[in-house]
């Protein structure tokens, strides 16, 4: 089965006003086979971040929009959630959710996530913290993205979390690689060994609000271009 690629959009169409056509249409060109909103809030921030964090929120009201447009160019359309609220949204309009690395002991909202009955993908940022008994119902039906949690995260850095997860996951359940470097090499290496999806971060110009650690179009068209290379070998 040819592997899963999210687009992640994040904060960075908070330039264009939130209008989301630009950028699933462009993710779609590039060969994105999903993409990828954040439905956070700035008060789930610590304080000395939450100014920082408000204009980048994304607007909960054009969640139903936001999915007609990604389902109007084939591509599935999900969001990363951190509340109940966020949950109940992505039920009733999109195709998945994801949980943030950061929330992964978080018991009220891994609840709120299983019964969306929903696809759930989940981040990972220390093997030393994964446990299947903890949270067993999530383990068995969620997908794990190992991923570093550093914005760009070092190319070498990257590459030495991917063998290890492909060490630690082997062929024992699906898992994928979350990146946030500014390279493909990362993500083909990790199709290479096994990973399932790939998750990363999308901008039309490098001005945008992440676009530190995202990639423009020709840059993520050339990261799928690879990816089914490793594919077809």
């Amino acid at each position: 089965m040819p592997t899963k690629i999210i687009a992640e959009f994040g904060g960075n169409p908070a330039t264009y006003s939130w209008d989301m056509t630009g950028f699933c249409h462009a993710a779609q060109n590039c060969g994105a086979t999903d993409c990828k909103i954040q439905l956070w809030r700035a008060q789930h921030f610590p304080a000395p971040e939450r100014d920082s964090k408000r204009p980048l929120e994304f607007p909960r009201e054009w969640v139903s929009e936001y999915a007609r447009q990604a389902r109007s160019v084939n591509l599935s359309p999900g969001a990363s959630v951190c509340d109940a609220e966020a949950c109940r949204i992505s039920a009733r309009h999109l195709d998945w959710i994801k949980l943030a690395a950061r929330e992964q002991f978080n018991g009220a909202l891994i609840s709120a996530a299983l019964n969306t009955g929903k696809p759930i993908y989940r981040s990972l940022s220390t093997l030393a913290d994964y446990s299947p008994e903890l949270f067993a119902e999530i383990h068995e039906r969620s997908t794990v993205l190992y991923t570093v949690s550093r914005y760009p995260t070092p190319l070498v850095l990257a590459l030495f979390a991917i063998v290890q997860a492909a060490l630690y996951f082997g062929k024992r359940r699906a898992w994928g690689w979350s990146s946030h470097t500014r390279h493909w090499l990362d993500c083909a290496l990790a199709v290479a060994i096994g990973a399932t999806v790939i998750e990363k971060h999308f901008c039309l110009s490098r001005s945008n609000p992440e676009g530190g650690h995202s990639l423009t179009p020709p840059e993520f068209r050339n990261l799928v271009n690879r990816i089914r290379q490793f594919e077809r070998r």
